[in-house]
This record gives C-alpha cells, sequence and structure tokens, in this order.
C-alpha cells in the first residue's frame, strides 16, 4: 500500500466533499454527538462520509472521532483521521485548517506514516519514520536552545489560569491558532519552538503530526501510558517541541 497516496486520495475526496461549506454558517450546525462524546458538526460529519466512502475499496481499521472504529474488508493497518482539524477556523473562514491522517500497525503500537494538509494554503506535509517534508521538500526543527527566545503553540482552556501566566514569563511569544496538527507541523518546520496541551487532546489530532514533529528531529510526549490508544473518548497532555527547550517547556508547566 502507497501511504502518500492514499492519504493523498482521501484528502482529495475531504476537500470536494466540504469546499462549499468553508465560511458558512450552517457548516457548524450540529448532526449529532460523535464518538468522542463531543459535538460533530455538519462540515465534520460530511468529511467523514467522504473519506468513508473511499475507504470501502481498502483493508483498514478507520479510527476517526465522529464514527469511533469502524473496520473496512480485512484491516491490514490502521487509518487515524481528523477530517477537519480546526472545525471553527473552518466554518468561519479562517484560513488555518487541516486534514490529518496517520496510518498505524492494527495494534497502534507503531505509527508508520503521517500526513497533513493544510487547505488554505495547499501544502502537505508528511513523514515516514525517517525523515518529514514539507512539499517534497526535507524539513527540520528550529535550533534555537534557549526558551526565553523560544515561541511556543499552548492550548489551556479550563485549567489553572496561573499556570498559563507562568509559561509567559519564560517564553517570548506564546500563541494559540486553532489547529493543533498544523502548530505541530509548524515546530516540525522550525517556524516554532514548542507545543503544549494540558486540556488533553484525542489520538485523532496528534497521531500524524507526532511522527512528523519526530522525524524532523523535535521531540514528542504525552503524559499517559498508552499513545496511541484506539480509545476514541481517551484525551492525553502532550509536549512537543525541537527537542533542545523540550526539558525547560516541562519544568515550567
Amino acid at each position: 500500500m502507497d501511504y502518500l497516496e492514499l492519504c493523498e486520495s482521501i484528502t482529495e475526496e475531504i476537500e470536494d466533499e466540504i469546499n462549499d461549506l468553508i465560511g458558512k454558517k450552517e457548516a457548524s450546525r450540529q448532526i449529532r454527538i460523535g464518538a468522542d462524546d463531543k459535538p460533530t458538526r455538519l462540515i465534520d460529519n460530511r468529511a467523514e462520509k467522504a473519506a468513508m466512502n473511499l475507504l470501502k475499496s481498502e483493508d483498514v481499521l478507520l479510527i476517526t472521532e465522529e464514527s469511533g472504529k469502524v473496520d473496512f474488508g480485512e484491516p491490514e493497518c490502521a487509518v487515524i483521521l481528523d477530517p477537519v482539524d480546526g472545525t471553527f477556523n473552518a466554518t468561519k473562514d479562517i484560513p488555518f485548517y487541516s486534514v490529518s491522517v496517520a496510518v498505524a500497525d492494527l495494534d497502534l503500537s507503531k505509527i508508520k506514516f503521517g500526513y497533513i494538509k493544510d487547505i488554505p494554503r495547499d501544502n502537505i506535509y508528511y513523514a515516514n519514520r525517517d525523515k518529514s517534508y514539507l512539499n517534497g521538500n526535507e524539513i527540520s526543527v528550529s535550533q534555537e536552545s534557549e526558551l526565553a527566545k523560544s515561541s511556543v503553540s499552548y492550548y489551556s482552556y479550563g485549567v489553572d489560569k496561573y499556570k498559563k501566566s507562568r509559561l509567559d514569563q519564560f517564553v517570548d511569544r506564546v500563541r494559540t491558532l486553532g489547529c493543533i496538527s498544523l502548530e505541530m507541523c509548524y515546530v516540525a518546520s522550525g517556524k516554532l519552538e514548542g507545543f503544549v496541551d494540558v486540556r488533553g487532546a484525542g489520538v485523532m489530532d496528534i497521531a500524524a503530526a507526532s511522527l512528523i514533529v519526530r522525524s524532523a528531529g523535535g521531540s514528542f510526549e504525552v503524559f499517559s501510558s498508552n499513545f496511541p490508544s484506539k480509545k476514541v473518548k481517551k484525551s492525553t497532555k502532550s509536549v512537543a517541541s525541537n527537542g533542545l527547550v523540550h526539558e525547560d517547556i516541562k519544568g515550567v508547566l
């Protein structure tokens, strides 16, 4: 199976399906509560259906936020999919959202391929277990070693505000852009030095990006002994970085 070709095909189907919903009020209409116990919006629902229609002809286990775990054929591998990462941005036509696809062993013991498409900019990030690429060109993490000069993406909804203010004191910039997978790709490509999510993200959000960061020379760590997990409802706190400031970031959380 050509993993890059599979991911590109999935993404093409999703883009064709959701293009007319970008920036439309109806895109955010709640359809149901998904397998992850979070609202499934119209744009998420249509994107997932487009991907599932394509995967019907493949032998894969699909893991997705909306429908949970779905077997197609006789599964040879797992496809971990977030059909629209950055749903709010997409519904408001804020140009920062993506399709995120990871291919893993059936038991999820190893993520073998990660693919993320920045739809508004038509940029494609992907990685095998050795190297990471942006539009076919190899990428690597920033070489900044000082936390005080580092820019970090940070998600802290619902946690102690003191912790966020403490991180602010130690880094140069803190940003929250609304699309976890792309923000982690920005770490992989050297635009940011770190990414922190102390709320807890699902496996669909971070599976592909975790490999892209690691294969670009960075570090990725979850505060859970079971990642990735087939439990769609399970979320985990995580830190991604260029590796050089990793322990310093953890030290101020």
